[in-house]
C-alpha cells in the first residue's frame, strides 16, 4: 500500500516543465504526482529523475509508486526515458 501521508514535492520551474510535458503525452487513465525530485543529469540537455505516486483518474486511493526518468533536450519538449514500477 502507498503510504497515504506523502505529500507532493515543489518542483523548480525547469524540473516542474519537463514533467508536465511528459505527463500531458501519457495514458490519460492515470495521475502522476510527484513526491520526490530525486535529481538531474547534465547531457546534451537535462536527465530529471522522479519518484512518483500514481492512480487511476477514477480512484481516490493512490495505488502504486513509479520511477520516472525524464529527458528534456536544449530545445524541443521533455521526453520519457523510463518508467519503472517500484510499489504496486
Amino acid at each position: 500500500m502507498v503510504n497515504p501521508d506523502m505529500n507532493a514535492v515543489k518542483l523548480s520551474d525547469e524540473a516542474g516543465k519537463a514533467f508536465r510535458e511528459v505527463v500531458a503525452k501519457m495514458d490519460d487513465s492515470l495521475e502522476y504526482e510527484p513526491v520526490l525530485y530525486a535529481g538531474w543529469q547534465l547531457v546534451a540537455g537535462l536527465n530529471h529523475l522522479f519518484i512518483c505516486r500514481t492512480r487511476s483518474r477514477k480512484s481516490k486511493e493512490w495505488t502504486a509508486l513509479v520511477q520516472m526518468r525524464l529527458y528534456a533536450p536544449l530545445s524541443g519538449s521533455a521526453e520519457l526515458s523510463e518508467i519503472e514500477t517500484l510499489l504496486n
